[in-house]
């Protein structure tokens, strides 16, 4: 598994740079952030909002990077992302659907490293969420007054996964910020994690999470009918590459020339190619 890191997820392996290194502005596999069992049971916690923003930054570097997510109930997922830095400032779009392709607008990605976009925004979010579980617990959708997040884990590590990337953060480490309701059902959260550098204890990271949290009802959905026209086409799954050591199995995402009218003919296509 790649390690990954943008804005509190580590880079991946490939580039030499080790799991807990934090410079933040990333350049986003399938990624699971709605828990299937809780669409089932409508259990609610942090991690199965459907429409969420979230922005993060650092205190070492300027710039920011915001991920705007769309979590339609069939698992399919839309994220807009805009990175503002002094170096450059950039916009774009991901679709993942049916865990099968990603398409992609506005983005120019790095060959090879395709799915590093999406694992970005998932792993961001994945970590996001765990530390406003420790910091805010319970159903997000009965809050009704602002709660202080101050959490101080002195023992245990927090770590982020998808398929195709991951990381873990050594502890101590800490949450300190705030969640609030607002109106609608929504949530804002503002706070910062703060976790050392394992090789040089006196150096400290600090990355800040603020946002907005909805479970939304009814669940949102990625019509059938939304075009595809100006969108990137890849496929997610094992690739085979080489190196100087051999023969590497890696997971990812890789660029293809098809291009589709609607979604709905690219999941036409997946479905047949399925059943096969």
């Amino acid at each position: 598994m790649r390690a990954h890191h943008a804005a509190g997820c580590t880079l991946p392996a490939r580039r030499a740079r080790p799991a807990w290194a934090v410079p933040i502005l990333l350049a986003v596999g399938p990624m699971c952030l709605v828990p299937a069992q809780a669409q089932v049971t409508g259990d609610s916690s942090w991690s199965t909002g459907n429409r969420i923003f979230l922005k993060v930054s650092s205190g070492d570097e300027p710039g920011s990077v915001s991920y705007r997510f769309l979590i339609a109930v069939n698992g399919d997922i839309r994220i807009d992302v805009d990175q503002q830095s002094p170096a450059q400032t950039w916009s774009g779009s991901v679709l993942l659907i049916s865990g099968r392709a990603m398409a992609t607008r506005g983005l120019k990605l790095e060959p090879g490293s395709e799915i590093d976009v999406a694992d970005g925004a998932g792993l961001s979010w994945q970590l996001a969420s765990q530390l406003l579980e420790r910091g805010a617990p319970g159903d997000p959708r009965k809050r009704k007054q602002a709660v202080a997040i101050d959490v101080l884990e002195t023992k245990d590590p927090i770590s982020v996964s998808t398929p195709s990337a991951g990381g873990s953060y050594p502890a101590p480490w800490t949450a300190k910020g705030w969640a609030r309701p607002l109106a609608g059902g929504r949530l804002a959260f503002d706070f910062t994690f703060g976790f050392p550098n394992p090789e040089s204890p006196s150096k400290h990271y600090e990355v800040g999470y603020s946002g907005t949290w909805e479970q939304a009802q009814p669940h949102p959905v990625i019509e059938d009918t939304m075009s595809l026209h100006d969108w990137v086409i890849h496929s997610i799954g094992p690739i085979h590459r080489s190196d100087a050591g051999g023969q590497i199995l890696d997971y990812g995402a890789s660029p293809t020339p098809d291009r589709y009218a609607t979604v709905g003919d690219l999941r036409r296509v997946l479905a047949k190619s399925e059943k096969k």
